[in-house]
């Protein structure tokens, strides 16, 4: 029963993932005409990533598997308050990171190369933005640079860590990391039907990767 319902699941979250993609570049006129009906699909998406996840959950009550959910619920509510206010839902998919971090140090506690990572992928995006400000959009308001270099902190340390857990969550934690790079590239350099559905699309498979795992509850820490 649960499988046949898991696979209703993913077909339903490909059609509309498919919608949201066809409805981006079909649109005529201003973009904000669409926000409402833009905001319902994108959380029905994140929403199905939820669901997933909450029915591994509820077979597997594991800490890592707590703390996932937690971080996709907050990602779903981020989608839909970024519509309103870029750096609040920003806020609210940096709690979600935060979440996601628990999540993989309560499957296992990072080695000290991990920390070397993060520190590494740290310097170089926030390098990257610093010289963007300087150097390619002066003009780019200064809070917003604040709060992108806030986020690659906690980004890159949900990126960082993820090598720490499960591959398939690595790999879902990595097209996570990617599609919030691309979507800082948007912000910068303006965004096309095409760019806004490959990084939308990044995430919306990254976090259904993350969920999928969940769904399937195969381990709760690597003492187990």
């Amino acid at each position: 029963m649960w499988k046949r319902f898991y696979w209703f699941i993913t077909c339903f979250f490909a059609v509309l993932l498919f919608c949201q993609n066809e409805y981006y570049c079909s649109f005529s006129g201003n973009p904000e005409d669409f926000a409402i009906q833009r905001m319902f699909l994108k959380f029905g998406i994140s929403f199905l990533a939820v669901l997933v996840a909450l029915i591994g959950f509820c077979s597997c009550r594991s800490r890592m598997n707590f703390f996932i959910l937690a971080g996709l619920i907050l990602s779903c509510i981020g989608d839909v308050v970024i519509n309103a206010n870029l750096v609040a839902g920003a806020m609210v998919f940096l709690m979600g990171h935060i979440f996601f971090i628990k999540g993989f140090i309560a499957f296992k506690a990072p080695p000290k190369q991990i920390f070397v990572v993060w520190a590494f992928l740290m310097v170089i995006l926030i390098s990257g933005i610093v010289l963007m400000k300087c150097f390619v959009v002066p003009d780019f308001d200064f809070l917003l640079v604040a709060a992108g270099i806030i986020y690659v902190i906690f980004m890159t340390a949900m990126v960082s860590f993820s090598f720490v857990a499960p591959r398939q969550i690595c790999v879902g934690g990595l097209i996570f990391g990617i599609s919030d790079i691309l979507l800082m590239c948007n912000m910068v350099f303006g965004t096309t039907p095409l760019s806004h559905i490959i990084s939308l699309g990044a995430y919306y498979i990254g976090v259904f990767i993350i969920a999928d795992y969940v769904f399937k509850g195969k381990h709760s820490s690597s003492s187990d």
